[in-house]
């Protein structure tokens, strides 16, 4: 991992900046992650970053090229759809730009030779569409999946294409790959390439008491698939297709060839389908898989680390072909629910939920609003900055009865907010009934600030733009 460095002073401007979000759920992938950082700069907990108050997570900020990076902790005991989905739905409450989501980690391949699909173990997958292949339904004969395949971002697989014709070239992935592991070595070696990568045939069923998968066998056996020998400089590939998700481990040869032959899957993975329904409408996610083993019986971890590592090498060289979007080409704007729930201060573990009353809930919702105006001011000064003294606009004055200082908040708040829209939502059908401009789907968020009734109970008051603003207001 690159030396641990301060990034610039205004830490609520990086948060505000950071536009990729790099999710991991195991700590092998985490780890793999870190080491492929062009600057390091620390957690969220090490920094003073505060988290948005639906997240429970813990992030590491670093850079890659023009990009900056948040990467998640992984818990280590919490793994599949479940944690991928609530960490791709809490990450926006805490950094409120983020308009890319990586899905980095380990696959298990399911190679077709004869089909031209040569996925070897180390190769990397990166999916053009992820099908949830176990939502389906059983018929007398076998189960049928009916799930349509969710494709992903254009732009990231145009980004993909680019990469793959790179490694064409004279810059091979495996060079990339070598480089990392290289750097690391020395500290880590088990990122180390292993020598044994044999595939077996589906009706070779492994015996845990006496099989001789772990063992080098002839390259004649007639127990593996014979594969023509790839070159010392090309050991490691990139792959583009459809990647299979669900909440279970394969270890199935028949099944992986069925499933591979019906739906043309290279690699199959947990989480995928979960963070591609957890980010639909607000941001891009694509997933980028290092193959570990074949999705059989003879699955073991003696690849995990170093097909991590493969992975997590190919995902900064995808984002390297990537531009950073500008704040106009975010998938939601700034100023809704997102930074009305980044305000929990650092330190706090967000696990008092607002339910109390008095003077704290009071004292709750006004941190609410002053980090809201805070957020909106910095917002203004930056565009302000970007379009040069021309583009600056005249000062509004002092507002009866605000100070200086709250007039210039209030300013920024209207300034970066008047296009707000009240939502209703679903799950709270009495927001139904009152004016609206949009349906949400964040939770059971209502109103122009996004309140949850179950602690702004006065569904009216929460669908009112004036009589929402004055729950925020002491008595």
């Amino acid at each position: 991992m690159p030396s641990l460095r301060q990034p610039v002073a205004d830490m609520l401007a990086w948060q505000m900046d950071c536009r990729v979000a790099w999710l991991c759920v195991l700590e092998k992938e985490y780890f793999a992650a870190l080491n492929v950082l062009d600057e390091a700069y620390g957690t969220t907990t090490e920094l003073g970053i505060g988290n948005g108050l639906q997240d429970r997570n813990t992030y590491f900020l670093g850079r890659i090229g023009k990009h900056k990076v948040v990467i998640n902790l992984p818990s280590g005991t919490v793994k599949g759809q479940l944690e991928a989905h609530s960490i791709a739905t809490q990450i926006r409450s805490t950094f409120p730009s983020i308009s890319i989501v990586l899905l980095v980690g380990l696959g298990s391949g399911a190679p077709r030779v004869n089909a031209g699909n040569d996925v070897r173990l180390g190769d990397v997958v990166i999916s053009s569409e992820v099908l949830m292949y176990k939502s389906g339904k059983h018929t007398d004969q076998t189960f049928q999946t009916t799930a349509a395949p969710i494709e992903s971002p254009r732009h990231l697989l145009a980004a993909a294409t680019g990469l793959e014709f790179k490694f064409m070239g004279k810059d091979s992935l495996q060079d990339l790959v070598d480089a990392a592991a290289a750097s690391i070595a020395c500290r880590q070696p088990a990122y180390a390439r292993p020598k044994l990568d044999q595939l077996f045939k589906s009706s070779f069923i492994h015996d845990d008491d006496k099989c001789v998968c772990r063992e080098k066998l002839p390259d004649a056996s007639p127990e593996l698939v014979q594969r023509k020998i790839r070159e010392p400089g090309n050991l490691v590939q990139m792959h583009k297709g459809v990647v299979g998700s669900a909440d279970q481990v394969l270890k199935n040869a028949t099944e992986r060839d069925r499933l591979a032959e019906n739906s043309n899957i290279l690699c199959f993975e947990m989480e995928a389908g979960a963070v591609m329904h957890a980010t639909k409408g607000f941001t891009e996610s694509i997933t980028i898989r290092g193959v570990s083993d074949y999705s059989d019986g003879h699955k073991n971890d003696e690849w995990h680390n170093y097909a991590a590592l493969t992975a997590a090498v190919c995902a900064k060289a995808l984002l390297n072909h990537v531009q950073p979007p500008s704040i106009s080409q975010l998938g939601r704007p700034l100023g809704d629910d997102t930074l009305n729930r980044s305000c929990r201060a650092p330190g706090s573990s967000g696990r008092e939920e607002p339910r109390v009353v008095g003077a704290r809930r009071r004292e709750r919702r006004g941190q609410g609003v002053a980090r809201r105006a805070e957020l909106a001011v910095h917002l203004r000064q930056r565009r302000q900055r970007r379009a040069g003294p021309k583009a600056q606009p005249p000062s509004g004055g002092q507002l009866p009865g605000l100070d200086a200082t709250q007039s210039r908040n209030a300013q920024a708040a209207i300034g970066e907010e008047s296009t707000l829209h009240i939502y209703a939502n679903n799950p709270v059908p009495a927001s139904l009934n009152y004016p609206h401009d949009l349906v949400g789907g964040d939770q059971d968020s209502i109103g122009m600030f996004q309140q949850r009734p179950e602690w702004y109970p006065d569904i009216a008051a929460d669908m009112s733009a004036s009589d929402s603003t004055h729950q925020f207001l002491p008595p």
